[in-house]
């Protein structure tokens, strides 16, 4: 394998991070990220926007009450 590049970063974000693939794939991301700082941000924020998702639930937004609620319970999440 040779090193990932950052389209495949960003289409593995999710295995990366659940720990997927063997370690030599996962020391060659990690070093890609080590080199690319654009890498580095995408996978803090898609790890942050996972661990977000439970808060939301699937009801849609039909309101601007409904919409104030999910920014409140996001910011509670995040803090």
């Amino acid at each position: 394998m040779m090193m990932p590049t950052c389209q495949h970063i960003c289409e593995h974000a999710s295995d990366y991070l659940e720990g997927e693939g063997s370690r030599f794939e996962r020391f060659l991301l990690r070093l890609h990220l080590l080199l690319c700082q654009h890498c580095r941000r995408f996978i803090r924020q898609f790890h942050l926007v996972m661990g977000l998702l439970p808060v939301i639930d699937d009801s849609p937004l039909t309101d601007e009450e409904e919409i104030e609620r999910l920014i409140e319970k996001l910011m509670q999440a995040g803090a």
